[in-house]
């Protein structure tokens, strides 16, 4: 398994209202931890989000966002591969 919390990993820039990069920036686990989160909490909109409920989705969520990150590398890459007026019909 593939350590995902180096320093090294990618950023994944969110733009703050100036334009200039947020303080760090998020890194590529951090979204995909944010993308499982909110598919998560409408698993469980109709929970009482407790403090240990929140804890144990955040949880999930890094774990799922790992799980994505090692897809990426271990996933052969897709080869069949279009052109956009392939993809879009033109």
């Amino acid at each position: 398994m593939v350590d995902f919390t180096k320093a090294h990993e990618l950023r994944a820039y969110i733009m703050e209202t100036t334009g200039g990069p947020a303080a760090g920036g998020l890194t590529v686990r951090d979204v995909f931890a944010c993308t499982a989160m909110g598919a998560l909490m409408e698993k469980f909109r109709n929970e009482v989000f407790t403090d240990s409920l929140v804890e144990h989705l955040s949880e999930c969520a890094y774990k799922h966002a790992d799980a994505m990150l090692e897809a990426r590398i271990t996933l052969p890459p897709k080869q069949d591969t279009c052109t956009v007026e392939e993809a879009f019909g033109l």
